[in-house]
């Protein structure tokens, strides 16, 4: 079955917003996870879409919230706190305080706690190189149970722990 992304995007926002979010999140939210699909990353797309509703109309995502608060501060370093609210919503906004940072001391570093799910990790990479700026990031997933065998293992025992790495293809 084929469907429009914008008959998707239009979908999902909808539902997002049902459970409790204004239209910029909920647009917000839809389009990662639609652009996700789109990409070929069906494991992080609109697939996440009933667990996140879930969650919302649980209580155990809050939703509206406008970014991470800055637990601490070191200049080119901060730690954020994303009070479990969407991933997409926080990823974004840290990513948008780690360029402005970077743009000042020629680098950061930012940790991000407490999100909820991230989605696919690579569109937090391009929203750096979108900016002109390289870019790693790690994710410290806490799966419980795990999720992954070691090497030459046979049960899990770890969790995904993703990462992604970001480079402009020309200079800024």
């Amino acid at each position: 079955m084929l469907i429009k992304h914008s008959a998707l995007v239009s979908l999902c926002t909808n539902l997002v917003r049902r459970a409790g979010s204004h239209k910029t999140e909920a647009e917000a939210v839809a389009g990662n996870l639609a652009r996700s699909n789109l990409l070929g990353c069906d494991s992080h797309g609109v697939g996440y879409l009933p667990l996140y509703l879930r969650a919302a109309l649980k209580g155990t995502l809050p939703v509206n919230l406008d970014g991470p608060d800055i637990v601490h501060d070191g200049g080119a370093m901060l730690t954020l706190d994303g009070r479990g609210g969407f991933g997409q919503i926080m990823g974004a906004r840290a990513m948008e305080l780690g360029i402005d940072r970077a743009q000042t001391h020629g680098v950061a570093v930012i940790a991000l706690k407490d999100s909820h799910h991230l989605a696919r990790i690579g569109a937090w990479a391009e929203q750096c190189v979108d900016a002109g700026m390289a870019s790693l990031h790690f994710v410290n997933v806490a799966a419980h149970p795990p999720l992954v065998a070691p090497h030459g293992g046979a049960d899990a025992r770890l969790g995904t722990n993703p990462m992604a790495i970001g480079f402009p293809s020309d200079p800024p």
